[in-house]
C-alpha cells in the first residue's frame, strides 16, 4: 500500500452484515493459537466477534503495507497495555491503533508517529452527564451543559472519542487523568487540544479528525506528528477477505 509519511490511513470495517464465513476463515488462517484462546474466553457471541474481527482486520491491513503475511505478524505490549509490532519483525515504522463497536471494527496506521482511533455508538445508553461532570476538564462541562439539550449527547461522545483516542495514541491509557488536557472545536477547524498539567510527550504537534461512521458511530483519530496540522487523513472501507 502507497503511502506517505504525512498520512494517517483508517480502514473501517461494519460488522452487522459480516458473512459468518470470512470470520471463520480468519479465525482459522490469520489468527494464532493465543489469540483463538483469548476469543474463545469472552462469554458473549458478540464480544467474540468483534476481537476476532478486530485482530483479524488488524492482521490483514498490516499486511498492506509491508511483505509480511497476515498470520505471521507477532505483537508486544508497552507497560500501559499498549499493542505494538515486535521489533524483530523487519518493516517500516508501522505504527497502529484498533477499536471496535458492536456494529464497527477501525484500525488506523501512520508511519513513524504515534496514532489513536476510536469509535463509539452514539445512540447507547450512557450516564454520560455523570461521566463529564466528573472526569471532564471543567471547561468540557461548561462547554456540554451550555449546548441545547438535544446536542449534548453527541458532543459528549466527540469529546470520549477525541480523549481516547489521545490516550491510546500517546499509549499511557487511562492512567493519564481526562481532565488534564482538554478540547475544543474552533469554527472551521479541526479540534484543538490544551493542557492544564504536564504530560508525557507533550508535543504541540497534535492533530485531531471526527469521523461520522457506517452507522450511528462516531470515529476520532490523533496523531502526534511532525506536519502537524498538515496531516492528511484517508480511510478507507475494508474487508476479511485475503490472497494466503
Amino acid at each position: 500500500m502507497a503511502t506517505t509519511d504525512h498520512e494517517v490511513h483508517v480502514w473501517y470495517l461494519p460488522l452487522n452484515q459480516l458473512p459468518s464465513r470470512d470470520l471463520k476463515s480468519c479465525y482459522e488462517r490469520i489468527l494464532t493459537p493465543d489469540e483463538r484462546e483469548r476469543c474463545a474466553r469472552f462469554a458473549f457471541e458478540r464480544d467474540r466477534r468483534q476481537f476476532l474481527a478486530g485482530r483479524s482486520l488488524l492482521r490483514i491491513v498490516l499486511s498492506k503495507y509491508a511483505a509480511v503475511p497476515p498470520e505471521f505478524w507477532q505483537f508486544c505490549v508497552n507497560a500501559y497495555g499498549k499493542p505494538q509490532i515486535s521489533s524483530h519483525i523487519a518493516t517500516p515504522d508501522l505504527r497502529f491503533s484498533v477499536t471496535h463497536t458492536p456494529d464497527l471494527a477501525a484500525v488506523a496506521i501512520a508511519i513513524g508517529a504515534p496514532v489513536g482511533v476510536d469509535a463509539e455508538c452514539v445512540s447507547r445508553t450512557a450516564d454520560w452527564q455523570a461521566i463529564a461532570e466528573r472526569y471532564f476538564a471543567p471547561e468540557e462541562w461548561r462547554f456540554l451543559m451550555a449546548l441545547p439539550g438535544e446536542e449534548q449527547q453527541a458532543a459528549f461522545f466527540r469529546i470520549w472519542t477525541l480523549k481516547e483516542a489521545f490516550l491510546k495514541a500517546l499509549g499511557t491509557g487511562l492512567s493519564t487523568p481526562l481532565d488534564a488536557f482538554r478540547f475544543d472545536f474552533p469554527a472551521g477547524q479541526s479540534p484543538q487540544i490544551h493542557f492544564s498539567r504536564a504530560l508525557p510527550n507533550q508535543s504541540l504537534d497534535w492533530r485531531f479528525w471526527l469521523v461520522p461512521g457506517p452507522a450511528n458511530e462516531q470515529l476520532a483519530v490523533a496523531v502526534e506528528h511532525p506536519f502537524g496540522r498538515n496531516s492528511e487523513l484517508v480511510v478507507r472501507l475494508a474487508s476479511l477477505q485475503f490472497t494466503a
